[in-house]
């Protein structure tokens, strides 16, 4: 399999880009992009700013999850504890400061198992890291208010398959991060498998 890294150039570049939408949360631009064959085509790109997802994994291969609604899908959504990476924050840090903020939960030794994966590599500039944390102790949850009404569940492993097939489990950021895991694991790099 020949990699990105072997070509030469890359096949297309913007010769333009032009702000659509700013807020402090994302940013939408349009660039124009030429490509290879000469043509101009205007493309949209999407960026935000990087973000953490937190495996924290109980004795009894219990994972620790939070429920949330999701506005934008109009869903309940069932998800690994995540968030954005503060300016100035590890990725570690992030990640144990996302996991006592939405479940309560205090965690140690945070181990990077993925630094930069794409949500959307084709119309997004944003990854995530996967991050995993090693379960100290349960205290008080400490939300931000979009998180308001979210609820922090223990799932055993075991569990995942039917919360797919029902639905539950469908943020991509969450499966990409329990399949790095669950791999990592069963390839005996990881512990909890």
């Amino acid at each position: 399999m020949t990699g990105a890294s072997t070509q030469a150039s890359a096949p297309k570049y913007a010769v333009s880009s032009r702000a659509v939408y700013q807020s402090p949360w994302l940013s939408l631009r349009e660039d124009q992009v030429l490509h290879s064959d000469r043509t101009v085509v205007p493309f949209a790109v999407v960026s935000r700013a990087e973000s953490v997802v937190v495996v924290c994994e109980l004795p009894g291969r219990v994972l620790v999850m939070t429920e949330q609604y999701r506005y934008a899908c109009a869903r309940w959504s069932v998800e690994l504890p995540q968030g954005g990476v503060m300016p100035g924050e590890s990725a570690q840090e992030a990640a144990l400061r996302e996991l006592r903020e939405e479940t309560g939960w205090i965690g140690a030794d945070p181990e990077v198992l993925a630094a930069r994966l794409f949500e959307a590599g084709d119309w997004a500039t944003h990854g995530f890291a996967v991050v995993r944390v090693r379960p100290v102790r349960l205290g008080p949850a400490s939300p931000d208010p979009g998180e308001l009404g979210s609820r922090t569940h223990q799932v055993p492993t075991d569990q995942l398959g039917r919360l797919l097939a029902e639905g539950l489990l469908c943020d991509a950021a969450t499966l990409a991060a329990l399949a790095l895991h669950r791999g990592l694991a069963a390839a005996g790099t990881v512990h909890g498998g």
